[in-house]
């Protein structure tokens, strides 16, 4: 029975020095590697990202999200298309409602509110399917939701965090199948990798994560 104590104290430990916020999605905005979740950033909390997509048009975003009320998060991200310019979406997230042992947390959102790529409104919702009990260890959850713009339609996504330091991910974001994967060194930073756009392309990036 020793070795298994010692894992899960292992385990709980490195739970308690991982960060516990919502991180950025390779979109800026939070969420899985495409589509959002529920999750927000509380007030005075901010993450930092640069991500880099290998497609036939390269291209690299670099993003930022701040907790500015309970529930309710604004950011910006930068998208750099190879030999296309860039521009710069400004998104925004509320959540209304937290989880409780029987319903989901449920969030709406804009991306890209003033339209300068392709203005994206969704409601998306987030439920562990975990027991709270054993969520320090393992944590499966659930998202979905329906939007427009670069979201028309039904989206779905599933998670798993594992000691609350790796995070595997899929989803399908309307359009394509997505996996990712993030990892925390610390509790400020975070490794993020996809294969994106039905997994024919692969996405790198780093974030930072801090509560003023």
């Amino acid at each position: 029975m020793r070795p298994i104590i010692s894992v899960v104290v292992v385990l709980l430990v490195l739970a308690a020095l991982a960060p516990l916020s919502a991180a950025p999605s390779f979109r800026g905005y939070t969420g899985l590697v495409n589509i959002p979740t529920a999750d927000t950033l509380s007030l005075g909390e901010f993450n930092a990202a640069a991500f880099t997509v290998n497609t036939e048009a390269r291209y690299t975003v670099l993003a930022g999200n701040f907790g500015v009320l309970p529930g309710l998060e604004a950011g910006l991200a930068n998208f750099d298309v190879e030999h296309a310019g860039s521009k710069t979406a400004l998104n925004l997230k509320y959540c209304f409602r937290g989880e409780s042992m029987t319903f989901p947390q449920i969030a709406i959102g804009i991306a890209d509110a003033a339209d300068e790529i392709d203005q994206t409104p969704y409601l998306v919702v987030s439920k562990s399917l975990t027991p709270f009990a054993t969520r320090e260890i393992v944590n499966f959850k659930a998202h979905a939701g329906i939007g427009g713009g670069l979201l028309s339609g039904l989206f779905v996504g599933a998670s798993a965090e594992v000691a609350k330091k790796t995070t595997l991910m899929l989803e399908h974001d309307t359009d394509d199948l997505n996996l990712g994967v993030n990892y925390s060194f610390s509790p400020e930073l975070t490794l993020h990798a996809g294969a994106l756009n039905g997994l024919s392309d692969l996405g790198m990036g780093i974030s930072f994560s801090k509560k003023l």
